[in-house]
Formats: structure tokens, sequence, C-alpha cells
């Protein structure tokens, strides 16, 4: 499904029916306007959805900028500058671990909670998708056409014997993608064929065949977004931003042990700045008032 508004995009559907000398001597307004007298039922119906459809910011955030990332980011900084300024100024050990630990759990506790609702506005966001897909109505141009066009399909379904039948269900990948009206026409034609059968409904599923939405760039990027938050919600650690040429970080930090990994071989001494910082030190979770 193209972006009508990306010209480019236009630009590049128009070069399956025009020239590129003819598209050239358009402005984009009328190449616009061209793409969409060339457009399928199906591809304007889903290009309806999209006008009428009113996108939630929110739903598209990637993971790395949502406030709840962002907040578990800096929270984890301060966390670790925590720790160091702690052995620096020979803060008590066992104070300054269990300070660690219960500030690691709230930490996590709620950037967890976070993906948990960043993960059910994605689902949400796609349940109305699909519905105002479904409830938005094909619009054909031409009806009468379109009633020849699939008069034209079944006789030569029809007319085709057995091998022929095969060999063009063998090689459907390789033409012009087929409607919803002539995939359907085609799975009842080879019911009773198995293979033929798996055939059709695998050409069906791989090109969204009923279900275009699925072709637009919103619906891959909610999809890419949820598989990220999946992984993330399941893994004990927290992952930092990706790098260039990374679709997911494999930078992860493991909050809830940096207390045991920085004050592993960390002892304190007996002296007055210790005994000076330990009641403001005393394990407990750092942020919690901020968290209320």
């Amino acid at each position: 499904m193209i972006n009508i508004n990306d010209d480019k995009e236009v630009s590049k559907y128009l070069k399956n029916s025009m020239s590129e000398k003819e598209i050239s001597k358009m402005t984009a307004k009328e190449r616009k306007e061209k793409a969409q007298e060339f457009m399928t039922p199906e591809e304007r119906k889903v290009l309806n959805v999209q006008n009428k459809f009113k996108l939630n910011n929110y739903t598209f955030d990637s993971v790395y900028n949502a406030p709840y990332y962002k907040e578990a980011a800096n929270k984890i900084e301060r966390l670790h500058k925590y720790i160091e300024n702690g052995m620096r100024y020979k803060g008590d050990r066992p104070v300054l671990l269990d300070t660690a630990q219960k500030t690691a759990r709230g930490i996590m506790r709620k950037y967890k909670k976070g993906i948990g609702k960043h993960i059910a506005a994605l689902e949400e966001w796609q349940q109305n998708y699909i519905t105002a897909f479904n409830n938005e109505r094909a619009n054909y141009q031409n009806p009468q056409e379109t009633l020849l066009q699939r008069q034209d399909y079944e006789n030569m379904i029809n007319s085709m014997n057995d091998r022929d039948l095969k060999d063009y269900i063998k090689n459907i990948n390789h033409g012009t993608v087929l409607n919803d009206f002539e995939v359907n026409y085609l799975l009842n034609r080879v019911k009773d064929n198995d293979g033929l059968h798996g055939a059709v409904m695998s050409y069906k599923e791989s090109n969204n065949i009923g279900k275009e939405y699925k072709n637009t760039n919103e619906w891959k990027e909610v999809q890419s977004s949820l598989g990220i938050l999946r992984v993330y919600k399941k893994s004990p650690f927290f992952y930092k931003a990706p790098e260039d040429g990374e679709s997911i970080s494999r930078k992860s930090i493991d909050v809830t042990g940096m207390g045991n990994r920085m004050l592993g071989s960390y002892t304190a001494g007996n002296n007055l700045q210790a005994e000076s910082t330990r009641k403001i030190e005393g394990g407990e979770d750092l942020f919690a008032s901020e968290d209320e």
C-alpha cells in the first residue's frame, strides 16, 4: 500500500500505468489524484480508512521516546551515581546494597508497567484499525466495469482444464496481485484439491488479501513496536536505545544486579563520613517519593 502523501511513492506507483515522461510533466497534486484513479477498490478502501482514522501519537511513539522509558533510563543513571558516590565517601556497604536493590526493583516495576500500558495501547489501536477497515465499504468507481471484470475472470478460470489451472496457480505469485473476489472464487474452484487450495490460501495470507490494512506503513510500524515491546517485557533487563543499523537493541543493563556488581569488592571503612551519611542513605527506594 502506497503512502498517498509521499510523492516519490506515488510516482513509483504510477509507473505501472504511465510513462516516466508523462509522470514528470504532472504536479505533485495531479500525480496524487491520478494515483487514486488507478487504485483498486481495495486500495481505495484502505486509503479512506487512513484518511479517517485519527492516529494516536503515543501509539506510534518509539519505546525509546516513551516517557516511561526515559524516566527509567534517568533513574538508572542516578542510581549508578548514587552507588559511585556512596563508595567514594565510604558509605556503609549493607546500606548501599539494600538501597540499590530496593531502588532497582522499584525502577523495573514501574518500567514494566509502562511497557504493559504501551502494548495495550498498540493492541487497542490495531483493533480499532481493523474495525474501521471492516466497516468501510469498497469504493467502486465504475460498478458496471467491475462486474464485467469479475465475469471475465470467472469465464477464464472455468475454461481452464486441470493442468492449466494448476499452472495458473503455480504462477500467481509472479503476476498482478489478485483481488479479494478473484482469490475467493479461485479457492472455491479448487476446494476439493488440498494441494491447490493450500497454495491459494498461502498466496492469500502472504499478500493480506481481504486484510489489506496489514500492508500499510502504520500497521507495519505498530507490529514492529509490539515485537520489540514483548521482548522487553519478558526480559529481566533494561535495554539501551539501539545504535545505527540496529532494529532492536542488544545492549542490556542488569538493573537489579547493579548493586552486587558495583559493590562486589567494596568494603566500607569506619569513619565519620560514613556515620554522617548513614541516615540519608539507609535502605530505601531512592525514588519512592517520586512515584507516589
